[in-house]
């Protein structure tokens, strides 16, 4: 298809098209339904298991530099 051919298609659709105005109500309730919410919530057992994780491998961390300092 040439570009002469594309403008006939979108002419002819323009005339035989006719455009509406959706209600607002129903687009705001839409947008609504359709939009993510923006809270994110966060378990319990996962801030537990982030908290135990953290302090593990800090001891962890602290336990390995003692080592190494006992042993040179």
């Amino acid at each position: 298809m040439n570009i002469s051919n594309i403008e006939k298609i979108e002419e002819k659709l323009g005339r035989s098209l006719i455009p509406i105005q959706p209600n607002n109500e129903f687009v705001n309730r839409l947008q609504k339904r359709l939009v993510p919410q923006k809270t994110i919530q966060i378990e319990k057992d996962s801030i537990r298991f982030a908290i135990v994780s953290t302090f593990l491998g800090l001891f962890i961390g602290v336990l390995i530099v003692w080592i190494l300092r006992r042993i040179t």
